[in-house]
């Protein structure tokens, strides 16, 4: 028993000093107008072809929940 509070007292130890690696100005030096390039696709995406949207929505939700 001690040792398995042990390793989850190192699990959630290392998940606090876990730095994120993106943010929300991740793409400001290399590409500073990368929000509205993915803005206007996605609702040119939204106008033209509304099941890309939805899977694109789902690929994006399946990505993120997955990791």
């Amino acid at each position: 028993m001690k040792i398995l509070l042990f390793f989850l007292f190192a699990m959630l130890a290392m998940t606090a000093l876990a730095q994120p690696y993106l943010t929300q100005d991740y793409y400001s030096g290399s590409c500073p107008s990368v929000v509205d390039i993915v803005r206007r696709e996605m609702i040119e995406i939204a106008i033209v072809d509304r099941p890309k949207l939805a899977s694109i929505l789902r690929l994006h939700f399946h990505d993120c929940f997955v990791q």
